[in-house]
């Protein structure tokens, strides 16, 4: 019962999922720049070693914690991962990049399948939160389901691949949650659980480094972007549903309030 309570996606058949996550691009593809001061939860997750690189978006739980996507950090050195927050442009206004990863909590993640795909980050030492660039995101209420035609503002940076800065500008976008069995006959083999909800918007996409974006209705954590294949023309995105994990991400963030 425990598992079936944090399964999120089960394949059915033999899928190459290297096919589906492939053809990743830069940031919210439609998205418009945002001041950070708008979305103050949302942070870069840089690794290292070698050339700094994005990795993915996040969203501070607290001053110790943030949380991500699986996928984005499973297979790497805590100590090798970074965050990033108070930033409008990861270039021009750079803001805060300080503590390092202790420690990585996952709830059953297969990377096989994608199962899971969420992540908290503990950190070697406390963010700076002032409060109006840099802030908690509100939890949701357990097992919480975003509306069927509401909306949510999903935020992040992309890969920050390129050399143009206007390619690190924080950006955002409001999307329309769509009914779960419309997007499950989208994705056709790949079968879509409740732990998880969809939302589109037309001219927007989410992109290579979009992986982790907090996704928020009314200032309250509901979604964490959770991967991103290509697509079937018209699917939707698909984002973790938090609902279903706040139990578990209020065990790990107790240990230090």
């Amino acid at each position: 019962m425990f598992f079936l309570r944090y399964r999120i996606v089960s394949v059915i058949g033999l899928v190459n999922l290297s096919i589906l996550c492939s053809n990743l691009s830069l940031a919210i593809k439609g998205g418009e720049k945002t001041d950070i001061k708008q979305v103050p939860w949302t942070v870069a997750v840089r690794t290292y070693p070698g050339e700094e690189s994005l990795t993915c978006g996040g969203a501070i739980l607290s001053q110790w914690f943030v949380l991500t996507a699986a996928h984005c950090v499973f297979d790497q050195k805590p100590e090798t991962i970074v965050i990033q927050y108070e930033s409008t442009n990861l270039w021009e206004d750079p803001g805060k990049s300080d503590p390092y990863v202790s420690h990585v909590y996952l709830s059953f993640y297969r990377n096989e399948t994608m199962e899971n795909d969420i992540a908290i980050l503990e950190l070697s030492r406390p963010l700076k939160l002032d409060g109006l660039k840099s802030k908690p995101a509100k939890l949701p209420d357990i097992e919480f389901r975003p509306k069927t035609g509401s909306d949510v503002l999903v935020s992040g940076y992309g890969d920050g691949q390129t050399m143009d800065p206007k390619d690190h500008d924080l950006k955002s976008a409001n999307l329309t949650v769509v009914d779960l069995d419309e997007c499950r006959t989208k994705y056709g083999p790949i079968f879509l659980s409740l732990q998880v909800f969809c939302a589109q918007k037309v001219g927007v996409s989410l992109e290579s480094g979009d992986a982790g974006d907090p996704t928020v209705q009314n200032d309250t954590l509901v979604g964490v972007a959770a991967y991103f294949p290509k697509r079937p023309e018209g699917a939707p995105e698909v984002f973790t549903k938090v609902g279903s994990y706040v139990s578990w991400i209020q065990d790990i963030i107790k240990k230090k309030s």
